[in-house]
């Protein structure tokens, strides 16, 4: 646990996993309006909402990350809280100054609400100055953990050991620090890219060049949340070390290839094949995830909950696969040039696929397009990202919190019911792409409710768990570790 050695265990800070809950229920809620505005009047989903609900989504997977960590890291309590509140507060104030430009120019007239929205003007530097501050204000939040994890001593913020509070789970399985410094380069990466496109396009009024940028950016994030992802359910299941090693190597060579793959296909606009033969060491990486959960192999004896939440675990992961896979066939057959995106409509006359196009006008139709297609690997694959590292939460320390909640059984329930909300977008998804009539209604009727209904229930379980550990005076079941003072 000492911050120089080379592993740190997996933990949960409650009130930052009760963060990041909130913060996904925001960008899924943003996501939602999107979709009846669609339903509703028939117009292209405004590009604020759309841009709100994919970021505050995945930033939530971040915040969620980083409660798995909070607990074990040499911080002060006051830094503890700092990031706590970070959490809470930044991504939310986000989303408001980034609607708070859209809507201005609604009242002013400048902007139909039901017509196709322009892309950010210059005005967007206005407000574009609070939601640069928002986003510094939580990166500069997740770094600490991300710093302190690899064990750097950050001036202030930092302690002699870790301590734990009573709000705090630690475990004893821990990962190898050498994997923080992973978001470190490419998360930081991803976030430069991300403000590069900003600066230089979004607020300029110019279309995203070369296009691919787009893909860049958000892919970094998705590649190093895999990689934990993969290498904390190893762990978490007592995986034999040599596979679980060589599912790290893949994870070391594979992530820095792609990264190298992506700046050739940019900037020296190669095949896309300079980056997706890379990306099949990633996807081996996942393959050898799903092994081990399959060929559970842990000496220690599970209690009923583990198997079945590992059961949940393998039915998620395997459909995860596929829907993977599907970003490799996007970029082989479609997206081969780094100015071609199958995401937009294109200007009447134009090819299709084409480059971002100059003049919003939404996104393609489904209906066996490859716009279908990246529908399915984008939002089911992300649905699927959160549900596994909520089922991980529950293998880990599911026992522990549904036993002080005095209700075992809820701890199957929701078991049963995460990984339902994804399975049933991906139904809806492909449905839609295969153009079978109502067929989107999987995911209208059946994923968003369950989705809903995990994260409403994931809140409240959670602020229950809260209320009474405050009521308590000892947190000895927790961990060994001295407690804050």
């Amino acid at each position: 646990m000492h911050p120089h050695s080379k592993t740190i265990p997996i933990g949960l800070n409650l009130p930052l996993f009760l963060a990041s809950l909130v913060t996904l229920f925001i960008g899924s809620f943003t996501g939602l309006i999107g979709v009846w505005i669609y339903l509703i009047w028939k117009v292209a989903v405004p590009e604020y909402i759309k841009v709100g609900h994919a970021h505050m989504a995945w930033w939530s997977v971040l915040i969620l990350l980083a409660a798995f960590f909070l607990p074990s890291l040499s911080l002060k309590a006051r830094a503890k809280r700092f990031i706590v509140w970070t959490s809470f507060l930044a991504p939310v104030l986000w989303q408001i100054s980034l609607a708070a430009y859209y809507v201005s120019k609604v009242q002013r007239g400048a902007l139909d609400p039901l017509a196709f929205p322009d892309e950010f003007g210059m005005e967007y530097l206005a407000y574009g100055t609070g939601i640069f501050v928002m986003e510094v204000w939580l990166f500069f939040a997740l770094a600490l953990v991300v710093l302190s994890g690899i064990g750097f001593h950050l001036p202030f913020f930092s302690q002699s050991n870790p301590s734990i509070s009573k709000y705090e789970f630690i475990s004893g399985i821990k990962i190898p620090r050498l994997i923080f410094w992973f978001p470190v380069v490419f998360g930081l990466a991803g976030l430069l890219v991300g403000w590069y496109m900003t600066l230089a396009f979004k607020a300029l009024n110019k279309p995203i060049d070369p296009a691919a940028l787009v893909q860049f950016h958000g892919h970094l994030f998705f590649f190093v949340a895999g990689f934990f992802l993969t290498i904390m359910t190893l762990k978490a299941i007592g995986a034999p070390e040599l596979l679980f090693r060589a599912a790290l190597w893949l994870g070391y060579i594979g992530i820095p290839a792609i990264f190298i793959g992506y700046i050739l296909f940019i900037r020296m606009e190669y095949h896309s094949l300079v980056y997706v033969l890379p990306a099949s060491l990633y996807f081996l990486m996942m393959i050898l995830g799903l092994l081990g959960l399959i060929a559970f192999c842990g000496l220690e004896k599970k209690e009923d909950s583990f198997h079945y939440i590992r059961g949940c675990m393998i039915f998620s992961w395997s459909i995860l696969l596929v829907l993977v896979s599907l970003g490799a066939v996007i970029a082989l057959v479609w997206d081969t040039h780094p100015n071609l995106t199958v995401t937009y409509e294109q200007p009447p006359g134009e090819p299709y696929p084409g480059p971002y196009p100059a003049e919003y006008l939404g996104t393609k139709d489904v209906g066996m397009t490859p716009r279908g297609l990246e529908n399915a690997h984008l939002s089911p694959g992300s649905w699927f990202h959160v549900a596994i590292f909520w089922l991980l939460t529950l293998l880990i320390f599911g026992e522990e919190i549904f036993r002080k909640l005095g209700k075992r059984n809820l701890l199957f329930l929701m078991a049963t019911t995460i990984p339902l909300a994804p399975f049933f977008n991906t139904v809806g998804r492909f449905a839609a792409w295969l153009e079978i009539p109502n067929g989107i209604g999987a995911l209208y009727f059946a994923g968003h409710p369950m989705k809903m209904f995990n994260m409403i229930s994931l809140i409240a379980v959670t602020c229950a768990l809260l209320v009474i550990l405050k009521k308590s005076e000892t947190a000895e079941n927790y961990s060994t570790l001295p407690k804050e003072k």
